[in-house]
């Protein structure tokens, strides 16, 4: 079982997982028996400092938070141990640090100006000596002329306990300092708990502890199920988890998310805002889902609580399939999480996974109680509204798999209820694509498994990334099938068509077959299935196309699908699926993990859906775009100990904004903090918005060759130009919009022409390949008649 995640006031906490430990717990045993603790983190002047990890321990287990752009955090921790609390932040060592502070530490140790405050003695002590002495200075100088990029024997922030009194404040060493606070044994709620940070190296104390957009004010509320729909939200009415709370205005919008206890905290400049609660699904209605023009002062905290209402009462199950990589003759972990978005209990729930026939599944974690060939079943029992939950199971891909090969697998869950009433324009038809390889051919089948179409639809074939078929509009009845051939020649082949106008799923269908036939050099194209995306499925349906891999970098990034071309081309509306794999490499386990997500302005937070990941976490999304994953006592093996279990990930999906132009860049980044390391910055992925394949005129498979056509359109002829350091031989196939073959000619060196004599004017596409059958090149050729 996993731990569920939840939120404190202004910070995340989370719900321990004590059945692991006290066997027989309930979930409402467990959350009596545990306390917060809570505080403020700010610098003596009294400005709040913000993303400083806080971290709460009992010398067994680690809780810990991040403050707030107010300096506050809340812990919640099991009751009767006895806690220490410890502050943390090494950042910008350089802020607030001039020559000025040098001039002052040196006054101090002439005499000439003694420091008046035991805070200026701590920020001067830049060695962590606990003394004073000309070794400060020279290392504040190697700070200030750039020959230290960071403090060698310090952090950039030290903490006190505020209410502390220095017996002597002309030597705050002696006694030593509190930098951490003791607490207990634990009885109930403890808050209070604050700190003062001081910068090492701002002697005068002029350092930026925030930005001049700076965050002094808050909206703050609760978000709960009105269910007895008088629109007030009771107390003992159940709180909402993850509904995205947004407060707008022209200038710029804030953003966060309901924490399990249904509260929110948003932290914003003063201004006036429209302050707006998201549904996640058609089956909530909310009572007021805008308070307009809420006028928010300096340091205010403005209470704004939203009741929500069962529009439509029906379970609403969703699942995620998921997995940090596929190696070959390796076991590897799927991760099946689910949840119930609707409105009812889901009872008698089951997920079928059904794995690609190259991976063999070794164990999981909750037990299967069927199994039909590669397909999977796994009872879930009632799961009730709002819960999610999920299980893991362990797979080995086969040796025989080749190298870079794509692995299908798909999860379906139910009940699989459709809620909502259907759009009434809609005629009935359900169309569905299947491709499969059958010996020397490729086969696509088109069904209609509804009412009969009473439109015509077109399909296009796309041999790797290069349309080479624009099928003939079909129009299926009820039941009836189109059936598509296709060589097998080693070719990544992926058939692509509209869905029925008005249909619930109404976008493109596909499907894809890789591997099936040889090309001239006995192998197959790879890298192509995941670089377009899948079907419109429904949320009670996931599918998960990974291609296997060797070496790679642990700590990454990746967007599927990946786009088409150099420059990732994707559908305008399309909806990226980012996943953030991490690895341990240091040299001891890593108790907490976060990973902190900065959404690219060309993405809609409020299309946000957190999916699976492979140990339990909680997630936020901070009010400036950022999205933050938090790993809890993740307790994370080095990879020198344990490789197999150092790997970990997670994963979310976002669309992009709507009526974005095409060729529109979204790029996107996480960074990963290991406990009180520095971050690990992931690769930039990248996006460009348009269906770039469907324009490409040429294209060359073969490193360091390059083709022309000319003239193109072309009347008479046209010339191909092979421009490469070898003489090349092969043959031209030339297929209309249908992929007939119209014609087939050798050639003999790098430039030869096409005649067209004999050819209707249209568009052609083309295909170069060598004498043993590689493929060369690619494109598109226009022929037009002859003046």
């Amino acid at each position: 079982m996993r731990m569920q995640c939840t939120f404190s006031r202004g910070l995340q906490r989370l719900l321990w997982c004590l059945p692991f430990l006290i066997p027989g717990l309930t979930e409402r045993a467990l959350m009596a028996q545990t306390a917060t603790i809570s505080g403020r983190i700010t610098t003596t002047a009294g400005s709040g400092l913000e993303e400083v990890q806080v971290n709460v321990s009992d010398g067994t287990n680690d809780y810990f938070d991040m403050t707030d752009a107010n300096g506050e955090y809340a812990v919640e921790v099991p009751v009767g141990a006895t806690y220490t609390v410890t502050p943390f932040k090494d950042d910008q060592p350089l802020n607030g640090l001039s020559s000025f502070d040098l001039v002052l530490l040196y006054r101090h140790m002439t005499g000439e100006d003694p420091f008046y405050s035991p805070y200026q003695y701590i920020a001067a002590d830049i060695d962590h000596s606990e003394t004073l002495n000309m070794n400060d200075t020279f290392e504040l100088r190697k700070l200030i002329l750039g020959i230290y990029l960071e403090f060698p024997n310090n952090t950039s922030w030290r903490f006190v306990r505020s209410n502390y009194i220095f017996p002597d404040p002309q030597n705050p060493f002696q006694p030593p300092f509190p930098e951490f606070s003791t607490i207990g044994p634990l009885s109930g709620n403890v808050p209070g708990i604050n700190f003062y940070g001081i910068k090492i190296g701002d002697v005068n104390g002029t350092c930026s502890v925030c930005d001049p957009y700076s965050h002094t004010s808050a909206f703050s509320g609760v978000v709960r199920y009105d269910q007895n729909d008088d629109c007030q939200g009771q107390a003992s009415e159940p709180p909402l988890e993850n509904w995205l709370i947004t407060a707008y205005s022209p200038v710029k919008s804030y953003y966060t998310n309901s924490r399990s206890d249904g509260s929110y905290f948003l932290t914003l400049p003063g201004g006036t805002y429209d302050l707006i609660l998201s549904r996640p699904n058609g089956l909530w209605e909310i009572c007021t889902d805008t308070l307009p023009g809420l006028q928010l002062g300096d340091q205010d905290v403005d209470t704004a609580d939203f009741a929500v209402q069962a529009l439509i009462e029906c379970p609403n199950m969703q699942v995620e399939l998921s997995t940090a990589f596929l190696r070959r003759c390796f076991t590897s972990q799927y991760v099946v999480q689910y949840c119930n978005q609707g409105t009812l209990t889901a009872e008698n729930a089951s997920v079928t996974v059904t794995f690609d026939p190259f991976l063999e599944v070794q164990g999981s974690t909750l037990p299967w109680s069927s199994v039909t060939g590669n397909s999977y079943t796994f009872d879930l029992g009632n799961v009730e509204a709002g819960q999610c939950a999920d299980f893991q199971v362990t797979v080995l891909t086969s040796c025989d798999a080749t190298l870079g090969q794509t692995h299908c697998s798909t999860a379906q869950i139910f009940p699989d209820t459709v809620c909502t009433p259907p759009n009434p324009a809609w005629n009935g038809a359900n169309l569905e694509v299947q491709g499969q390889c059958n010996g020397d051919e490729v086969l696509f089948t088109i069904t209609n498994t509804g009412l009969p179409m009473t439109e015509p639809v077109e399909y296009v074939v796309i041999e790797d990334i290069m349309i080479q078929m624009v099928g003939s509009p079909i129009q299926l009845g009820a039941g009836d099938t189109e059936v598509i051939t296709l060589p097998a020649n080693g070719s990544t082949w992926r058939l692509e068509m509209d869905q029925v106008a008005h249909h619930p799923l109404s976008r493109a269908l596909n499907a894809a077959v890789e591997g099936c036939g040889t090309n001239g050099n006995g192998t197959f194209s790879t890298g192509f299935v995941a670089q377009f995306p899948f079907d419109p499925e429904p949320f009670s349906f996931d599918r998960d196309c990974r291609e296997n891999i060797g070496s790679y970098d642990p700590n990454d990034k990746q967007g599927f699908p990946r786009g088409v071309d150099a420059e990732h081309y994707i559908p305008k509306d399309q909806e990226i699926s980012y996943l953030i794999r991490f690895q341990n490499t240091g040299t001891d386990t890593a108790f907490n993990i976060i990973v902190l997500d900065t959404l690219s302005e060309m993405l809609d937070p409020l299309s946000f859906r957190a999916g699976a990941a492979s140990h339990p976490y909680s997630v936020r999304l901070l009010d400036e775009r950022i999205v933050q994953f938090l790993f809890q006592n993740v307790l994370l093996p080095d990879s020198n100990v344990n490789e197999a279990a150092s790997h970990g990930f997670v994963q979310f999906n976002i669309r992009p904004k709507t009526d974005l132009p095409n060729n529109t860049q979204i790029e996107n980044e996480a960074a990963i903090y290991f406990d009180f390391n520095e971050p690990v910055i992931t690769n930039r992925t990248r996006h460009t918005l348009g269906e770039k394949y469907l324009d490409i005129s040429n294209i060359v498979f073969q490193p360091g060759l390059e083709l022309t056509v000319y003239p193109n359109p072309a009347a008479s002829a046209a010339t191909f130009y092979l421009k490469s350091p070898y003489a090349l031989q092969g043959r031209l196939l030339l297929f209309d919009l249908q992929g007939r073959t119209v014609r087939e000619q050798a050639f003999p060196t790098n430039v030869f022409r096409l005649p067209t004599a004999g050819l209707t004017p249209g568009m052609y596409f083309y295909r170069l390949e060598s004498t043993s059958g590689q493929a060369l090149a690619a494109g598109k050729l226009a022929v037009q008649r002859e003046e």
